[in-house]
């Protein structure tokens, strides 16, 4: 029932299941991402790379895509009047 409520919306409004689509994909590949990229980091002998690491954290152009990326990909609801 939920089921077929859910693909009727989507297929109604293919925009926002392509929104959706895009959403899940950014949520689903960046944190795994950026977490195995640190835990190789983490794990090799030489320090270099972990300096390498924190000076590309660190700039402005990945802060910056990185904050887009995460108000971008996150569905933010508004808070109800208590």
């Amino acid at each position: 029932m939920i089921t077929e409520l859910v693909v009727s919306l989507l297929a109604a409004n293919p925009t926002f299941a392509t929104f959706i689509t895009i959403v899940g994909l950014l949520r689903a590949i960046n944190k795994p991402l950026f977490a195995t990229i640190q835990a190789i980091v983490d794990k090799t002998e030489t320090k270099i790379d972990n300096q390498w690491w924190e000076r590309v954290q660190a700039h402005p152009a990945m802060k910056s895509f990185l904050w887009l990326l995460d108000w971008g990909a996150s569905v933010k609801f508004p808070k109800g009047k208590k």
